[in-house]
């Protein structure tokens, strides 16, 4: 974020109205960008995240805040397709923990697959969830 900024200054600083968004594996880095950075980003869209490239067992790379912070605050969007067969069950494996890490969290199974098609539709959907006008 810090870098960013000095590409267009009017990037806030203000972490409670800054939103990062991500489809595959942008989801992925959207998520671990907002639990690791909450003093720089205050809400995630995370569009069916890459879930199989991390280890959820190993708690260091797990999808957890940094050390230092127990919850990440504001909001998030979690979005994965019933027909994502690799994906789907691993959603439904981490949305129990990371739901206790927002304030308030929003996780949607639709019936679709892993494309941009399916994605687009729906990026409305978590930007009313995250911006609180759904």
């Amino acid at each position: 974020m810090p870098w960013a900024r000095t590409l267009d200054p009017r990037i806030s600083t203000d972490a409670s109205r800054t939103v990062v968004a991500g489809q595959s594996l942008g989801a992925l880095t959207a998520l671990l960008t907002a639990l690791r950075h909450p003093e720089q980003v205050g809400s995630v869209i995370s569009q069916s995240a890459s879930l199989w490239l991390i280890d959820l067992t190993d708690e260091e790379a797990s999808l957890s805040p940094r050390a230092d912070s127990a919850t990440v605050n504001g909001r998030a969007y979690c979005e994965v397709g019933t027909n994502e067969w690799v994906l789907t069950p691993l959603h439904r494996q981490v949305m129990p923990q990371l739901r206790s890490f927002w304030d308030e969290f929003t996780y949607v199974e639709y019936d679709g697959g892993h494309d941009d098609v399916c994605w687009r539709g729906t990026i409305a959907d978590g930007l009313q969830a995250v911006l609180g006008t759904g």
